[in-house]
């Protein structure tokens, strides 16, 4: 070649061929496949009222045996598609009002505060799933059981955010079907 000539180039040079593209693409869709097949399965935990509303059933999504209503399961996939609706929703609610506690006690840490009886009794009957006493709870808490955000103190106004929002989603929970 001469100087200050133009090298052409043939079709398909410098540029990958259509062999090394494809065998990337395969290779990174069986690296994709691997990882999914491999990831471990975290244990889940399901918590639900027993049907009669007596207390809380609790699975863990694993190979162990679990007591369920009397009985066992060893499978805890088939515990889960045996609870109901109602069940469902109930622990959901529990779980809930489990982390509106634990918020009640973050502001009495940050307030220097003792959460007061009244609000841990209220949160004990939501963590126990039992609506007439949490109903009942709450409305001892009520300055006037007209008005739903009116505590009967002060001091419970520290807490009533935490308390409101439990007592609202349990309300619901109430009175929507599952």
């Amino acid at each position: 070649m001469q100087p200050g000539s133009t090298q052409r180039r043939g079709p398909g040079e410098g540029l990958p061929s259509l062999r090394i593209v494809l065998i990337l693409l395969v290779a990174m869709v069986v690296v994709i496949l691997i990882g999914i097949l491999l990831k471990k399965r975290e244990p889940v935990e399901s918590v639900g009222l027993n049907p009669t509303g007596s207390g809380v059933s609790t699975a863990s999504h694993s190979r162990e045996a679990v007591r369920v209503g009397g009985a066992l399961s060893h499978n805890g996939t088939a515990f889960a598609s045996q609870q109901t609706p109602q069940e469902i929703v109930a622990g959901k609610v529990m779980k809930f009002g489990k982390n509106r506690r634990e918020v009640a006690h973050a502001i009495a840490r940050r307030l220097n505060v003792k959460v007061p009886d009244e609000v841990e009794r209220f949160f004990d009957a939501v963590e126990g799933g039992r609506w007439d006493e949490i109903d009942a709870a709450h409305k001892a808490m009520l300055e006037d059981e007209k008005q739903f955000n009116q505590p009967n103190s002060a001091e419970l106004h520290q807490f009533w955010r935490p308390i409101q929002e439990v007592w609202g989603a349990a309300r619901e929970a109430q009175n929507w079907p599952a």
